[in-house]
C-alpha cells in the first residue's frame, strides 16, 4: 500500500487520494467484470539474435462512469538466461496513441516507466494518466494495448517463459474515479520458442529506429481513432519513444552521481508533480525521484542535493536540500 501511495499521490490534484487494494484478479460485486487483461507475443518462435515484443492489452471497458483505465502497476517475470529486456513503450499501435495520455487542456500529462527488478528475471512497470476522469471515460478506447515490452533473444530455449506476477502485493489497476478497476486475467503467461539462429546477438544499441511515421487523425470519441500526432516507429512494433530498458544513465552534477540503487545527487529541479521531482544533472541527464512530502512548484529551477535510495520501483530522495 505504501508503495502505491508513494507513486500515485502525485496525481491527487486530479484524482484525489488513491486507496487501493491489490488482488491477483479484481472482480466487481455480482460477478460483473469491468476489464480483461491479456498478455500476447509478436512471435511464438524466434531465433537467437531476434527481437520480439510482448504486449499487455485490456478489453471490455464500456465508457460508463469510472469504467476506464487510469493507472496500472505490475511485474512480469521472464527467463533471463534466454532473453534480455531491451525496450518498452505505452503506445497502442491500433490507435497510434497512449490511451492513458489523451489530449486535454490542463491535463497533468502521463507518467510511466519500466525497469528491471533487482536480481533480474522480472520487469516492473507502471503508468499513471494525468487526464481527468471525464476525458478518460469519454475518449479512451474500449480495448487497447497499454504496455509493450521489447526483448532480445540471447540463447536457445524450446519454451522461454513469460508471466505476470499475479501474487505481487503491488499489483494494481485503477479506474478513472481513483478506485479499483475490476479486472480478470486471460493469457497471463506464455512461452516463446528460441532457435539457434546464427549465434550472433546484436548489441541493444543497434536495435535502432526503423523509421518515422506520422499519424494524423482528427478528433475522436470512444471506439474511434484519435488526435493528430507524430510518433516514432520501432521495428517490429510502434512505441511512444525509443525507451531502452538497460539501466538508466547515472544522474550527475560535478562529482556527485546517482545510480540505480543509491547515491548522492546534485542537480537542477526541472519539474515537480506532487511528491515527485525531475532532476537534471550537469551533463543533461534527467531522472525522477520520490520524496516523503508534497513539493511546491517554487523549487523548479533550484539546485537540489541529497541522498537517493531504492524505494519500490523508484528512488527516494532522502532529506533533499534546495538552494
Amino acid at each position: 500500500m505504501m508503495k502505491q501511495l508513494a507513486r500515485f499521490r502525485s496525481a491527487a490534484a486530479v484524482f484525489g487520494a488513491l486507496m487501493f487494494g491489490a488482488l491477483p484478479a479484481l472482480v466487481m460485486p455480482g460477478g460483473a467484470v469491468a476489464g480483461v487483461v491479456s498478455l500476447s507475443s509478436s512471435a511464438s518462435s524466434v531465433t537467437v539474435g531476434d527481437s520480439f515484443t510482448l504486449s499487455l492489452r485490456i478489453d471490455g471497458l464500456t465508457g460508463a462512469v469510472a469504467d476506464s483505465l487510469s493507472a496500472f502497476d505490475l511485474k512480469l517475470g521472464f527467463d533471463a538466461s534466454a532473453v534480455q529486456l531491451s525496450g518498452y513503450g505505452f503506445v497502442d499501435a491500433g490507435s497510434g496513441l497512449n490511451q492513458l495520455d489523451l489530449p486535454e487542456v490542463g491535463g497533468f500529462g502521463f507518467n510511466g516507466d519500466a525497469s528491471l527488478v533487482a536480481g533480474g528475471g522480472a520487469v516492473s512497470a507502471f503508468g499513471l494518466s494525468g487526464n481527468s476522469g471525464a476525458v478518460l471515460d469519454t475518449d479512451q478506447a474500449d480495448a487497447f494495448v497499454f504496455l509493450t515490452l521489447r526483448f532480445l533473444a540471447l540463447a536457445d530455449s524450446p519454451a522461454a517463459q513469460f508471466s505476470l506476477d499475479l501474487s505481487d502485493p503491488g499489483l494494481l489497476f485503477a479506474d478513472s474515479g481513483s478506485g479499483e478497476l475490476a479486472v480478470t486475467f486471460q493469457n497471463s503467461a506464455l512461452t516463446v520458442n528460441i532457435g539457434p539462429g546464427t549465434g550472433v546477438v546484436p548489441e541493444p544499441s543497434s536495435l535502432a529506429l526503423a523509421g518515422l511515421a506520422l499519424l494524423a487523425c482528427l478528433g475522436r470519441r470512444r471506439g474511434a481513432v484519435a488526435a493528430g500526432t507524430a510518433m516514432l516507429v520501432l521495428s517490429p512494433l510502434a512505441f511512444a519513444a525509443d525507451a531502452p530498458a538497460t539501466p538508466k544513465p547515472a544522474v550527475q552534477a560535478s562529482s556527485a552521481k546517482v545510480d540505480s540503487k543509491a547515491g548522492a545527487i546534485d542537480g537542477l529541479v526541472v519539474e515537480v508533480r506532487g511528491q515527485r521531482l525531475k532532476v537534471r544533472s550537469a551533463d543533461g541527464n534527467e531522472a525522477w525521484f520520490t520524496t516523503s512530502a508534497a513539493l511546491s512548484s517554487e523549487i523548479v529551477n533550484k539546485r537540489v542535493r541529497g541522498q537517493a535510495k531504492p524505494a519500490g520501483d523508484s528512488q527516494l530522495l532522502d532529506a533533499p536540500k534546495f538552494d
